[in-house]
């Protein structure tokens, strides 16, 4: 086990990984609207998808139905 594992492990218990710690980054950095390109490079993924994957909350969140229920919101 790595030194990363056992210091999140001891900090935030077994339900949390590094991995978790890389999920929440680009979680974090596509929230705060940077180019998917910039978020590749600093978190080493090769495809957007695996981005996508990580934020697909985000993204029905600011989706047409979110949109349209906000607006709808806005009018009454």
């Amino acid at each position: 086990m790595g030194d990363v594992v056992r210091i999140v492990r001891a900090l935030a218990g077994s339900k949390y990984s590094a991995h978790s710690l890389r999920r929440g980054m680009a979680h974090d950095m596509v929230a705060t609207g940077l180019e998917t390109g910039v978020i590749m490079q600093t978190g080493g993924w090769k495809s957007p998808q695996m981005i996508a994957s990580y934020t697909q909350d985000l993204e029905a969140e600011r989706g047409a139905v979110a949109q349209y229920h906000a607006r709808r919101g806005k009018q009454q």
